[in-house]
C-alpha cells in the first residue's frame, strides 16, 4: 500500500478509526467524502497584519515579529496538516512563510507551531526547527539555519475535530538574522520515546489559517506560498493549496506559526 499523507478536516467522523490504523493510513478527507468549499484565494495575502499577538508568541527578551493568526475551528474550511516525528510518522514537515518588510532587520530567537494533537506531550521535549528561503514548489531552497532545542507545550485552549491544540514553542540558537525578503519557518514536535505509552499513538498537525485577517495575525504570512516535505509521504516541498494541493482544496491556504525575536 502506498503511505499517505494525513490531513485533518472538518467532519471527520472516522478520525480516530484512522489514527488507530497503521502508519500507512490515508487521509480523513479521503475516507470521509466531505470537500467541503475550496479555499483557493484569488490572489496571495497583501495586507500587514498588526493586531496583538497571543501571550504564547513571546520569549523572555524577545517580541513576537510575526504570527500568522489563530486556527478558526468553526470555518468550513478549518483544516491541519502533518507536521511531526514520532512512532507513526518518521517525518513530515509543513513550511508556513513569513516577509521581513524592507529596510528592516530581524534577530530571531524563538519560533512556534499550534498543533492539533492526540496527545498530551511531546517525548522528549523538544522540537526540530528550520528557517529557509527561496522555497518553491519541488525547491527547498536555502537552509539558512536549523537545530533542535528543548521546546513548551502549551495548550492554546482551542480545539477542533476531536483533538486538542498545543503551542509548540522553541528558542533559536545560536540567533538567526534576517534581512528584508520572504522565509519558511517550521517547528516539528517529536514523540519517539517507546517507553512514553502516548508516544504509541502520537500524532501532530500544524493548525491552518484561511485567511489574512485570522485572530490575533500579526505581520504578514503571504497566502497560498506554504509547502509540505516529508520522505516519509513522498513529498518534495509540495503546494499545500488549491485543489491540487496536498489538503485537497481545502484550507490550508496559510498556517498558525510564528517568530520571535527583536528588530531594527
Amino acid at each position: 500500500m502506498v503511505k499517505r499523507m494525513f490531513f485533518l478536516g472538518a467532519l471527520i467522523a472516522a478520525l480516530f478509526v484512522s489514527l488507530s490504523a497503521t502508519a500507512q493510513v490515508r487521509s480523513a478527507r479521503e475516507n470521509v467524502q466531505n470537500p467541503g468549499s475550496p479555499a483557493v484565494l484569488k490572489s496571495p495575502w497583501s495586507t500587514n497584519i498588526t493586531n496583538t499577538p497571543p501571550s504564547y508568541c513571546h520569549l523572555p527578551g524577545a517580541t513576537c515579529l510575526f504570527y500568522g493568526g489563530d486556527l478558526d475551528p468553526n470555518s468550513p474550511n478549518a483544516n491541519g496538516l502533518a507536521n511531526e516525528n514520532d512512532l507513526i510518522v518518521s517525518d513530515a514537515r509543513t513550511y508556513t512563510p513569513f516577509v521581513v518588510q524592507a529596510g528592516r532587520i530581524w534577530t530571531v530567537t524563538g519560533a512556534l507551531g499550534n498543533h492539533l494533537s492526540t496527545v498530551t506531550v511531546i517525548d522528549p521535549a523538544q522540537a526540530k526547527w528550520e528557517i529557509r528561503t527561496g522555497v518553491s514548489s519541488g525547491n527547498g531552497g536555502v537552509l539558512l539555519s536549523s537545530g533542535t532545542g528543548s521546546a513548551d507545550y502549551l495548550a492554546t485552549g482551542r480545539s477542533a475535530f476531536g483533538l486538542t491544540e498545543y503551542t509548540v514553542r522553541v528558542p533559536i540558537s545560536p540567533p538567526v538574522v534576517l534581512t528584508s525578503g520572504t522565509y519558511w519557518v517550521t517547528v516539528v514536535p517529536q514523540c519517539t520515546n517507546p517507553n512514553d505509552s502516548q508516544c504509541g499513538s502520537a500524532r501532530y498537525f500544524l493548525s491552518d489559517v484561511t485567511s489574512s485577517s485570522a485572530p490575533n495575525a500579526k505581520g504578514l504570512e503571504p497566502g497560498n506560498d506554504s509547502f509540505f516535505d516529508s520522505p516519509y509521504f513522498g513529498f518534495t516541498f509540495y503546494p499545500t493549496w488549491g485543489p491540487s494541493g496536498v489538503c485537497g482544496g481545502v484550507g490550508c491556504n496559510g498556517f498558525s506559526a510564528g517568530v520571535m525575536g527583536t528588530k531594527q
